[in-house]
């Protein structure tokens, strides 16, 4: 994937253009679709009808040395496609758009798209997907396609949503709509640091006061009060209560938005209620299987919960439908490699975090890197871990422990001891950080 360095005017986000939910993004999109069925009629008839090209490069055109998109773009056949993305709500001027070009010949077909937003002129993202392509396969081609195209544009750390948080970032979280309090929000997700989620939590409290049925406010309100507890940042002492509260009142406002349901599924997992949370895990990603950061968190949060396979299938998922994904979605690998003692694909996997403000980060590689007998780098994990959180020897056992079972946890302290860092033992302790 590539990004173009392009960026949304920050006067523009949060103006009437911008105020159109972004679920209308990922249904634009999807009319992606269209597009592909009507290439199964125009396939057969103007490649077969016209006889395109029965020339020594009639099978993928390789043997000159030329790329197949070289090729494609010399003898197929062009399928243009746009997609109005956050259309005005009470006017005719849009804010971004999607266009692609279809390009098919006999054997392949070469889907461009690419995003701009329409209010700077910037051109935020371009991706070519290449395929082999047969009229009677169109179906597993959109199947492929939307999804990736829908996720990698349009999910929580899509391009659009991407730069409109980054655009809000630096305004005052009071003064922020609560459209774009959620925007802001999503943020936090890419760098888990205590002061994004102060930040965000304060946009997000004042959204929900001047917006009270705004489904993806009460969720995402609700997912940050959950880290929160979870990452032990302590914003409040009742931080999982809260977040219980936040996320019961989404569904109420929002049964359909697959956020409200994400949410509440994280609220009952910290509760250790794992059925329920189960329930309502399968539920949100039922409703959107297109939103990679809730299939990696979930299927995160499933495979500490006992259920690996799934959880490791939809974390692999959420890789393949947004490349420009956050270094969190490794989590579950990590974890699954570290359980069963493969500490070389446990590093591979820590290594691929990025997650230089975040404890976690540093605290699993600080384990691998002490079982795999990697002394200097290990101490210096721990001296990265415990810059950002000195306390952690001391309240490591208790915040462990709201994440995952005694023997995983023992599994963690025995490498942090190789690393040369001692955890208090569980009665000196404290239960929570």
């Amino acid at each position: 994937m590539s990004v173009l360095g392009g960026e949304l005017d920050p006067a523009a986000v949060g103006s009437p253009d911008h105020q159109r939910n972004l679920d209308l993004a990922a249904g634009e999109i999807a009319d992606l679709r269209g597009v592909l069925d009507d290439l199964i009629d125009r396939q057969e008839r103007e490649v077969h009808g016209h006889h395109l090209d029965d020339g020594p490069h009639a099978h993928h055109g390789h043997a000159d040395g030329r790329s197949r998109e070289s090729t494609l773009a010399d003898r197929g056949v062009d399928h243009p496609f746009g997609a109005v993305l956050l259309e005005e709500v009470d006017g005719d001027e849009v804010s971004a758009a999607v266009d692609a070009d279809v390009l098919t010949d006999e054997d392949d077909a070469l889907v461009a798209v690419q995003l701009v937003d329409a209010v700077s002129g910037a051109h935020l993202w371009a991706e070519n997907y290449e395929r082999t392509f047969s009229p009677e396969a169109v179906f597993e081609l959109q199947d492929e396609l939307v999804p990736r195209i829908v996720s990698t544009v349009a999910d929580m750390h899509g391009v659009l949503p991407r730069s409109m948080s980054e655009a809000v970032r630096s305004r005052n979280p009071g003064e922020l709509s609560p459209y774009e309090a959620v925007l802001r929000s999503f943020g936090y997700f890419d760098r888990l640091t205590g002061e994004d989620l102060a930040a965000a939590c304060s946009g997000l409290e004042s959204a929900v006061r001047k917006a009270p049925t705004s489904g993806d406010a009460w969720a995402m309100l609700a997912l940050l009060c959950v880290q929160d507890y979870a990452q032990g940042f302590n914003l409040h002492a009742d931080a999982l209560e809260k977040g219980l509260g936040a996320a019961r009142r989404a569904v109420e406002v929002a049964p359909s938005n697959h956020l409200s349901h994400s949410a509440l599924a994280q609220a009952l997992f910290f509760l250790k209620e794992f059925q329920s949370f189960r329930n309502a895990a399968e539920r949100a990603v039922a409703l959107n299987p297109m939103d990679g950061n809730a299939l990696a968190f979930l299927g995160e949060l499933l495979s500490y919960s006992g259920d690996c396979e799934r959880g490791a299938a939809l974390a692999a998922r959420a890789k393949q439908l947004n490349p420009n994904h956050p270094g969190f979605y490794w989590y579950a690998n990590f974890y699954n490699a570290y359980r069963q003692q493969d500490h070389s694909g446990a590093l591979a996997a820590a290594l691929n975090l990025n997650l230089p403000g975040h404890m976690g980060a540093h605290m699993v590689l600080a384990a691998t890197y002490g079982q795999l007998g990697e002394r200097e780098a290990a101490e210096k994990a721990v001296r990265d871990l415990l810059k950002l959180r000195p306390d952690f020897a001391s309240i490591a056992r208790g915040l462990l422990g709201q994440w995952w079972i005694p023997e995983y946890v023992e599994q963690l302290i025995d490498g942090w001891r190789k690393a040369g860092l001692e955890v208090a033992p569980a009665n000196a302790a404290e239960s929570r950080p």
